[in-house]
């Protein structure tokens, strides 16, 4: 990440980050690894319980692209913090197909309000455009889940 748009800095790394608040910043921050982490196991639960190719295809999309936020959300803690970030994702539970799609609408829907929280913690436009383009795909992830689930 270029660190040349941050104002202010941490002292546990090299980086300066504009922040309202590093520490909350941070702990928002763990909780996106985390949550990346749960919807990424959720989705390859639905992968192989998937009735249809195109649902399959669809899921294995979203599979992605918690994969990619999970990258995204971990180069921003490690050059924050100066370490890897220890994730310990919740254990991901459900008994049918149409469970694990409610399932998923329900935690991306949290996502969202925790997403937009952590967007407006921080005036940094880097890390603002990561959460953007995460909100947008969360917002994307629930239409799909939706139209699977009729």
């Amino acid at each position: 990440m270029d660190t040349t748009s941050f104002s202010a800095s941490h002292p546990t790394s090299g980086v300066t980050f504009q922040h309202r608040d590093f520490c909350l910043f941070v702990r928002y921050l763990q909780w996106s690894l985390e949550h990346s982490a749960e919807m990424a196991q959720t989705y390859l639960r639905l992968l192989e319980m998937a009735p249809t190719d195109d649902e399959a295809e669809r899921i294995e999309t979203m599979l992605r692209e918690e994969n990619k936020h999970f990258g995204l959300f971990e180069s921003m803690y490690k050059e924050l913090r100066g370490h890897t970030p220890k994730v310990r994702p919740e254990p991901v539970f459900f008994e049918t197909y149409r469970d694990g799609l409610q399932a998923a609408v329900h935690r991306e829907r949290t996502a969202i309000k925790q997403f937009r929280d952590t967007y407006l913690l921080t005036p940094s436009p880097r890390i603002r455009d990561v959460f953007f383009l995460t909100l947008y795909d969360k917002w994307d992830h629930i239409v799909s889940l939706l139209l699977m689930d009729r």
